[in-house]
């Protein structure tokens, strides 16, 4: 916290019951008000917050219509306004118990499954194409599936329209609550006419940066064609709103890397855009990685 490295994401996705299973409530957010820690919690969680098992029957119209019927593997239905009541609902019961979290993630479950029914399919018109990772390439000559880039039909507007929805169902009940969209994959695009609730902040994802180029990385600002889309990107979500920080993955593919040169012109430029906010996934907590990280934030 002293390090400014002040903000504890408890990631249990979808699996809401992990947070009585962990005791997250009784064992682990008295440590972090002890070391005075931002809390937000719980990742890719639409089904946490509108779980198929107690809905799906009942109300099959929440979930998303996939080849011309509803299932509740993929994902929810966003224009359903009956969802982001239901969601708001949820959210809050769970804000009342847990007061010390004081950001809840609506990040889309980690797929590239939506809902095609009509209303979903109006919220996408004129919201044009992005650029995605989800799409992979099978390569013989390694015996591995690649990711690789592809145009695809941006869903911005669409999981926009449900994120900003709750969050109206949530300014009486929570007020200072706020809810988090990942801008990741296909909703990577900044969204088009539209605005973002004062109570939303938009985390940034820069995956596609890290898996194109594999073990190779070059700063976001750079003449790198695969970076040239992701920095654009950026460029506009800071246009439109101040609740923007970056979210990284700072050596979760990489034994050592990113290179602090690297990191530190990362940094400078999202501090060029008014970006204040930076976090990062880090699989192995390597001290180098970490170490890596501290020296390109005090560099600027």
């Amino acid at each position: 916290v002293k390090q400014k490295l002040n903000c504890s994401f408890i990631a249990i996705n979808n699996d809401l019951e992990l947070w009585d299973i962990l005791q997250v409530r009784e064992r682990i957010i008295p440590e972090l008000v002890k070391r005075g820690m931002e809390i937000k919690a719980t990742g890719h969680s639409l089904f946490a917050w509108l779980p198929p098992e107690k809905y799906f029957s009942a109300h099959p119209e929440y979930f998303a219509l996939v080849n011309g019927e509803r299932n509740s593997d993929s994902s929810i239905c966003l224009a359903c306004p009956e969802v982001a009541e239901r969601m708001a609902e949820n959210i809050a019961e769970f804000s009342r118990q847990n007061p010390e979290v004081s950001t809840i993630t609506l990040w889309h479950n980690d797929h590239d499954s939506w809902c095609e029914c009509v209303r979903c399919r109006e919220l996408l018109e004129d919201g044009g194409r992005c650029l995605s990772f989800w799409n992979t390439l099978f390569d013989k000559s390694d015996n591995r599936d690649h990711l690789r880039l592809i145009a695809a039909e941006s869903i911005t507007n669409a999981q926009l329209t449900l994120v900003n929805d709750v969050a109206r169902n949530l300014e009486k009940s929570c007020p200072d609550l706020r809810l988090e969209m990942c801008a990741y994959g296909r909703t990577s695009k900044p969204p088009v006419a539209m605005e973002v609730h004062p109570n939303v902040t938009i985390a940034y994802t820069v995956f596609e940066k890290l898996l194109v180029t594999e073990d190779v990385l070059f700063p976001i600002n750079s003449s790198e064609p695969i970076n040239q889309f992701t920095a654009e990107y950026i460029r506009q979500w800071a246009k439109l709103t101040p609740n923007l920080y970056i979210y990284e993955y700072l050596g979760i593919f990489h034994d050592f890397t990113p290179l602090v040169a690297v990191v530190k012109k990362d940094f400078q430029f999202y501090l060029d855009h008014r970006i204040t906010g930076i976090s990062s996934e880090i699989g192995k907590w390597n001290e180098l990685q970490m170490f890596a990280f501290e020296i390109g934030r005090a560099h600027v």
